[in-house]
């Protein structure tokens, strides 16, 4: 016999999942300021039958299709290309929600960008221009962490218990860096990691132990930036809980769960020490995505000495500036 109460939630999932994943869709709008700005004073530009004294801003509509500028300085006019390109947000921006984010931002010129700011050179030969966006940091900016570890991978090994491998989604993190040189900061921030499940263990008909396993952990890093990219190092404190609430079967003709053992819960922390690194891309001002490799080398408590567990996170970070040196 069919559920169909139970197709209809997987259907209403997909749907939620294929509607709040386009980042660019939700995220962008179809037209936007484009800066442009000359190394040579008096030039002008012609764009859409009107124009404009350079510096300045103007209103460009994303489209898959490039800009055609008309530049004028003194005696020089000549027709520039500003190329289209697809936008960090379609690209980056719905890794986590592959394909679903994509499929829909597919349908939309949303996806292109013409970047946000362009320099133009009239006197020199060159008349197609693409300028990826770069994000400088300075000595003296601090910003506030806000990060979603998007997707977990757990490895550990509680007492008087086999190794435990899990995977699982969501969980909340927060800090704050500091940039003691230009291109390098420090970071202190606090994570939770989680393996809830979106879905259910099982789809019917089978039997599933249910355990449930978390990271909580406090980190410093020495972190270092090379244009989007950003590679960092450091050490943590970390609180690993497992836990087990017996095996259950599900039975999908009546959409219920069964307690099949009679064996009473158990529940494990290892209270550790380790390191962690980190990897991101800066795909707009404030978005990072990255990963994190958090291995805890020696456990505190309850019983002291070397031993290995380690958690794996997909991350979205948001990092907002709350002081810059001028």
């Amino acid at each position: 016999m069919l559920n169909y109460d139970l197709i209809m939630k997987n259907i209403f999932t997909l749907l939620m999942i294929f509607v709040f994943s386009s980042c660019a869709t939700i995220y962008n709008q179809r037209q936007y300021p484009l800066k442009i700005t000359a190394d040579k004073p008096d030039t002008r530009i012609s764009y859409n039958d009107k124009e404009y004294s350079l510096p300045a801003i103007i209103p460009v509509i994303r489209s898959k299709s490039d800009l055609n500028i008309r530049v004028i300085n003194d005696s020089i006019e000549k027709d520039i290309i500003i190329k289209s390109r697809l936008d960090g947000n379609f690209v980056f921006g719905n890794l986590f929600w592959f394909p679903f984010g994509h499929l829909l931002d597919l349908t939309t010129s949303k996806r292109f960008t013409y970047g946000k700011d362009i320099l133009i050179k009239p006197l020199e030969s060159n008349t197609t221009y693409f300028v990826p966006k770069v994000y400088k940091s300075k000595k003296g900016d601090f910003n506030l962490i806000l990060s979603l570890p998007l997707v977990n991978l757990f490895c550990f090994q509680p007492q008087y218990e086999r190794t435990q491998s899990s995977a699982g989604m969501f969980g909340i993190a927060g800090g704050f860096e500091y940039f003691y040189k230009d291109k390098k900061s420090f970071q202190l921030r606090a994570d939770v990691a989680i393996s809830f499940r979106l879905y259910a263990e099982q789809i019917g008909g089978t039997v599933s132990p249910r355990t449930f396993a978390s990271s909580c952990y406090l980190s410093f890093t020495d972190n270092w930036k090379s244009g989007r990219f950003i590679l960092g190092y450091g050490i943590k404190y970390a609180v690993n809980a497992w836990s087990y609430y017996g095996s259950w079967y599900y039975d999908r003709d009546d959409d219920t769960d069964y307690l099949i053992d009679n064996k009473p819960s158990r529940h494990t922390k290892n209270y550790s020490l380790g390191f962690t690194f980190n990897a991101y891309y800066q795909i707009s001002k404030k978005l990072h995505i990255g990963i994190i490799y958090s291995p805890s080398v020696f456990r505190i408590s309850p019983k002291s000495g070397f031993l290995y567990e380690h958690v794996f996170s997909f991350d979205l970070a948001w990092k907002i500036n709350l002081f810059r040196k001028k």
